[in-house]
């Protein structure tokens, strides 16, 4: 009997001694971790665990099944080692010493016009935040012309996200007419002249009611070491940039060609030009600067007289006149009766009217100074050029399309006494049997009578000669 009794006595005392058992967990976030825990259990209660920890079982020792199955009957306290949970039905304590869970985050980042969004997954879960861009100032990257649209972009600071915009091509911008009293710069872009001529030009001027500020290069003379040139090239682009950007200076007139103005298309401030539309005129060389101000900047000005001209022994009446109406009249729905067509085509047609000197306007085509001629008419002249070298040029715009894609052309001056002849049957032979109308004789260039014309207008050409359709100068 004592020994059944012994035997008894140390299974009840086993029932009641605490055990130790180790209990395994796997995290719930989605970083997968094995956590092993040493669980303390009490004799009182069989622990029966399932795969989620919120939850055990609980099996009294008379057989009452029990089940704990609200997360909070578990207590929950913390120390500086360990995250421990108490059972309040059973009083179980499950002690779990913290691990340094190093989170790895996975950004997804999406954009529209104002915000970023970001959505990161670690083993806390999601977090999503909102967060607007911080963009650096625009750039343009395209500059707009009158025959393209532009791009400017900034770049968000923060992520590198880059926005983009579609700037529109430039409008055509009108000039404000000149005025007695008006102050005009008088400037050499492109070659030198003497002191004398530019004295007795400024003279001229004055004689017309303008005050006239004569510029460096105008007032260096055949001084300059490069002896076919005004200035520097860096010093002639910073006049032409100050003549437009100095609000005092009404107008600006060339007082000669020679050769140089193209040297300075890469140096100009178009959109300091563009911002300062004024009066612009001079012809020859300066073709390179007016053609570049009308794709570049989108004003209109003038293919024309220059200081030069106004002091020439050769000035004729028409040219006075038409000198006169250019500077002091408005130009809409002026007609040049002159000239007649040599083409297949009689027909009549509008465009804007580009061009000027030949061997500039050969020259410059293709460039961003004179990209196309896309439903243009085209005015060209030239002096001093032979027959072939001219027929070179004309070869030259035929085979970049020029006459396929033009409206029309107007055959000014071809000045070489020597050739005359010779250039006359080439004009017949080159132009006659083009299917757009060609206009031949019309008195512009390097003769008198000249006639200014503005460049980026609207013209109307016919047999009848060349009609100014739009504005010229604001009203």
């Amino acid at each position: 009997m004592k020994k059944y009794i012994l035997i008894i006595g140390m299974l009840l005392s086993l029932l009641f001694v605490s055990c130790k058992e180790k209990v395994v967990e796997v995290c719930k976030d989605d970083c997968y971790k094995e956590i092993t825990k040493e669980v303390e259990q009490k004799i009182e209660f069989k622990e029966e665990w399932e795969s989620n920890p919120l939850y055990h079982y609980h099996v009294s020792l008379d057989g009452v099944y029990l089940k704990d199955n609200e997360e909070h009957d578990f207590l929950e306290s913390e120390t500086e080692e360990y995250i421990v949970k108490i059972c309040k039905i059973c009083h179980y304590e499950i002690k779990t010493k913290k691990e340094v869970h190093e989170h790895f985050y996975n950004d997804v980042l999406e954009y529209d016009s104002e915000y970023h969004f970001y959505r990161a997954i670690c083993c806390e879960g999601e977090r999503t935040e909102v967060e607007a861009h911080t963009f650096s100032s625009w750039e343009v990257t395209i500059v707009p012309t009158v025959e393209t649209e532009g791009l400017q972009e900034r770049n968000c600071e923060k992520c590198g996200y880059v926005e983009s915009e579609v700037l529109p091509r430039l409008q055509v911008q009108k000039i404000k007419k000149l005025k007695p009293g008006d102050t005009v710069a008088l400037l050499n872009p492109a070659s030198q002249s003497s002191v004398s001529d530019v004295n007795k030009a400024k003279a001229a001027l004055e004689d017309y009611g303008f005050n006239v500020k004569v510029m460096q290069s105008s007032l260096t003379g055949a001084t300059y070491s490069v002896p076919y040139l005004a200035l520097s090239d860096a010093q002639r682009a910073k006049e032409i940039n100050d003549c437009f950007k100095d609000d005092s200076i009404n107008g600006i007139i060339c007082m000669r060609g020679g050769y140089g103005s193209s040297r300075t298309l890469d140096l100009l401030d178009y959109e300091t030009i563009k911002a300062h539309p004024k009066f612009f005129i001079g012809y020859s060389d300066i073709t390179a600067l007016i053609n570049a101000f009308y794709f570049k900047c989108g004003f209109i000005s003038y293919q024309g007289f220059m200081g030069s001209s106004l002091i020439s022994s050769s000035l004729d009446q028409i040219t006075k006149e038409n000198i006169l109406s250019v500077l002091f009249s408005y130009q809409e729905g002026v007609t040049y009766n002159y000239g007649s067509y040599i083409s297949k085509s009689k027909a009549t047609v509008r465009g804007t009217l580009i061009g000027g000197n030949l061997s500039l306007f050969t020259h410059l085509l293709g460039s961003e100074y004179l990209p196309n001629c896309k439903d243009k008419i085209i005015f060209i002249e030239d002096t001093g050029e032979g027959a072939y070298q001219l027929d070179r040029m004309f070869t030259k715009l035929r085979l970049f399309g020029v006459f396929n894609e033009c409206r029309g052309v107007v055959l000014g001056y071809f000045t070489n006494a020597s050739q005359k002849t010779q250039i006359e049957e080439l004009l017949t032979r080159e132009f006659g049997n083009m299917n757009i109308p060609v206009l031949k004789g019309f008195p512009s260039g390097h003769e008198y009578p000249s006639i200014s014309l503005p460049i980026g207008a609207t013209v109307e050409l016919s047999p009848n000669g060349l009609k100014i359709v739009s504005e010229v100068y604001t009203k």
